[in-house]
């Protein structure tokens, strides 16, 4: 017995394959599977701030797109602005998510979004204000121009490898293996402030 899906507009019931013929489809659909669980009942109405205007579908392809860069984005667990980059854990997506619904309810919102810019925004602000606070890893600058942060304190590097070990729970792939790296570089640090102490 095929596993069958329901339309959320209509209401026809049909085999999931009914509902992905077209490959681009397909493609979106396996992207949205890598997005975490808890994301998911803000991903669809999220997907929605990308319709046209007109209330015409979006595209296929342009659908592949947004969720492969929404997924690599969530999966990245951070974001980049201005070349300076911070932690972003599943919950600060979570919230990006839900803030981006509600400027899109308030009206506030110039829709349709062409990209995710304005996702990065919100998680990036949330992320600065988390880090701020010293919830969680201070930011990297990404440019090679730039000099490293003075060394931190004991503390602060393992408030970072707590930080950067739950991440690396909920990270795959390549993200996973940078995060580790991180890990690798932080524990090393750890290891000489102890030394040199």
């Amino acid at each position: 017995m095929p596993v069958t899906g329901t339309c959320p507009t209509c209401g026809t019931k049909a085999p999931l394959e009914h509902f992905v013929i077209e490959e681009k489809y397909k493609k979106a659909m396996l992207a949205a599977f890598r997005l975490p669980p808890q994301l998911a009942d803000l991903v669809l109405p999220y997907l929605g701030l990308f319709a046209p205007a007109s209330g015409r579908a979006v595209r296929a392809d342009k659908l592949a797109r947004i969720v492969t860069e929404l997924t690599d984005l969530v999966t990245s667990a951070q974001v980049t602005r201005n070349r300076i980059t911070h932690a972003a854990p599943l919950e600060l997506w979570r919230s990006g998510l839900e803030q981006a619904l509600l400027a899109r309810d308030a009206g506030s919102l110039a829709l349709p979004l062409e990209n995710h810019h304005y996702l990065m925004e919100i998680v990036w602000r949330l992320a600065a204000k988390t880090t701020a606070r010293g919830e969680t890893s201070a930011p990297t600058v990404s440019h090679a121009s730039h000099r490293p942060f003075a060394p931190a304190p004991r503390e602060n590097l393992k408030a970072e490898i707590d930080s950067l070990q739950r991440l690396i729970n909920g990270a795959s792939g390549e993200n996973k293996t940078q995060l580790e790296a991180q890990l690798n570089a932080l524990q090393m640090r750890l290891e000489k402030s102890r030394e040199s102490a």
